[in-house]
């Protein structure tokens, strides 16, 4: 089975994929790059870590670039799935600490509530702020 090696690119540097994985075929090292990259971008949302995957560059083992899959094709397939579900709530909650602008009453932060807007309505959820 061919191994392949999923190199992963940030902002400021790329981080070699030494032991690799081993598909039966490209067209599966393919959706198994896109789903690791949707999971590492997700992970690092999450985590509020400052640096986040860009892209994975799928290798053989000579090192030619077979494929390299971008975070715009990755988080387009995670808001396909997300509105196949038929999911209509933002699954925010203020005090789970999820939500990056979480209910604070510290001097200096705002509170921020989503507003949803009605299912098929064009635009994003408004946030109302309140100091």
């Amino acid at each position: 089975m061919p191994r392949f090696y999923f190199h992963i690119t940030h902002m400021d540097c790329s981080v070699l994929d030494r032991e690799g994985w081993e598909h039966p075929d490209l067209l599966v090292a393919i959706e198994a790059a896109r789903e690791r990259l949707q999971d590492l971008v997700a992970t690092a949302l999450l985590s509020r870590r400052e640096r986040i995957p860009l892209s994975i560059a799928i290798c053989g083992n000579e090192g030619t670039v077979h494929r390299k899959i971008a975070i715009d094709a990755a988080i387009t397939e995670m808001a396909k799935s997300y509105h196949a579900s038929g999911s209509t709530s933002c699954d925010i909650s203020a005090g789970s600490g999820t939500n990056a602008f979480g209910g604070s009453k510290e001097p200096g932060r705002a509170d921020v509530n989503l507003t949803q807007r009605p299912v098929g309505a064009s635009g994003r959820p408004t946030p109302s702020v309140a100091n």
